[in-house]
C-alpha cells in the first residue's frame, strides 16, 4: 500500500538469464487516476526499465526477459495523485515455455 506521495515500496524476485518475467499490477476497486510507477533494477541495482500501470483501471501487464542470473528489484511509487492499495504479481517462466499476453485483455 502506498500511503503518501513520497513512499516507495521495494519488492524483489529471483530469475535466471533467459527466464521470461511477467509483471501484473492492479488496484482494487479501480479508482480513477490510480496509475503507479514501477522502476525495475538489475541484480547489481543498476536501473533497467520503468513501466506505468494504466491510469484509468490501474491494470498493467509487462513482459521482460532476464539478461542475467540474480535477484531483481521493483520499486513501486505513486504516479498522478494515487495513493492506496495495489497488487503486484511477478511470474517467472523458464524457456522454452512462452508467456501469452494480449493487449485487449480477452
Amino acid at each position: 500500500m502506498i500511503f503518501n506521495s513520497g513512499e516507495i515500496d521495494n519488492w524483489s524476485f529471483s530469475a535466471d538469464a533467459g527466464d521470461r518475467i511477467l509483471i501484473n499490477t492492479e488496484s482494487p476497486g479501480y479508482p480513477g487516476s490510480a496509475s503507479l510507477r514501477y522502476d525495475i533494477y538489475y541484480p547489481n541495482w543498476d536501473y533497467w526499465t520503468r513501466v506505468y500501470s494504466d491510469g484509468t483501471w490501474n491494470i498493467g501487464s509487462f513482459s521482460l526477459v532476464a539478461p542475467v542470473d540474480g535477484t531483481y528489484w521493483i520499486n513501486v511509487r505513486h504516479n498522478n495523485t494515487f495513493t492506496g492499495e495495489y497488487r503486484l504479481r511477478v511470474s517467472i517462466v523458464k524457456p522454452p515455455v512462452q508467456i501469452e499476453t494480449e493487449s485487449n485483455n480477452s
